[in-house]
């Protein structure tokens, strides 16, 4: 009998040309995300990002396209077998990558957001994030620009050797205030100015990631730490637990 493989959606983005509002026609799936999935055993499985337009806001604001009925029936259909999500990284966060996380949470698929994706799950939960005027946190990928005070009682705290805190890379321009957490979602690290750099669902998986541990977990980059592994090993055991228990997917967003 053949294996059934967990499956890890991970959710397509539109390719933005530098300086250029226009919409690609190429749809990006992060490189590192899909080898780390694919090297971990499991089946990386590409969302395909629906109703193109020709511009959008180049600002990671709300976009404000409304989905159709089409819309979110085709989105349904694309992740009711997953077993996980993530939401990778990016300029811009769109309309169906907030309906996905909505369905994921409401059906408790496990999720994970970077970046872009980690506020997609903060405003879908009910909080808010605003643009660094400052852009102190917008650096390079590859270089460690701060470290990061972890809460010891989370689960990130365990995932990084119970260590207290830990250097990371800091590549964005829109953060989240520790007011800006709902209380759904324990924070489980902050950066030295006290802003909101790990999330975590309180009784759900939910894992929200400002910096970028997808860069930090490959062998090779300047950045890398071998400990960053921790936090996709989690999420892939919680995928692993959500495709051997769950039951009827449920067709409503939260």
């Amino acid at each position: 009998m053949e294996k059934e493989f967990c499956k890890i959606g991970i959710v397509g983005k539109p390719f933005i040309g530098e300086c250029s509002d226009e919409w690609n026609k190429n749809v990006i799936v992060n490189g590192n995300l899909n080898d780390i999935v694919y090297k971990a055993g499991y089946l990386p499985v590409g969302i395909l990002p629906i109703s193109p337009r020709e511009k959008f806001n180049m600002t990671d604001s709300v976009d404000s396209y409304e989905l159709l009925q089409f819309d979110k029936d085709r989105i349904r259909q694309q992740i009711r077998d997953l077993d996980g999500i993530i939401l990778q990284g990016g300029m811009q966060t769109l309309a169906y990558e907030e309906f996905i996380a909505r369905v994921a949470i409401h059906n408790r698929i496990p999720i994970m957001g970077i970046c872009a994706g980690f506020n997609t799950i903060v405003r879908v939960s009910g909080g808010k994030v605003i643009e660094d005027i400052s852009a102190s946190h917008d650096k390079e990928p590859d270089e460690l620009a701060h470290s990061i005070i972890i809460d010891p009682d989370s689960e990130f705290y365990r995932l990084m050797g119970k260590q207290t805190s830990v250097q990371v890379n800091s590549v964005h321009w829109m953060v989240a205030q520790l007011r800006g957490i709902p209380s759904s979602l324990r924070i489980a690290a902050v950066s030295p100015d006290r802003l909101v750099e790990v999330v975590e669902g309180r009784d759900s998986p939910i894992y929200g990631y400002k910096f970028h541990p997808e860069v930090m977990a490959i062998e090779g980059n300047k950045t890398y730490n071998p400990i960053m592994k921790n936090i996709f090993n989690n999420f892939f055991a919680k995928c692993e637990e959500y495709q051997k228990s769950k039951t009827v997917f449920q067709e409503k967003e939260m």
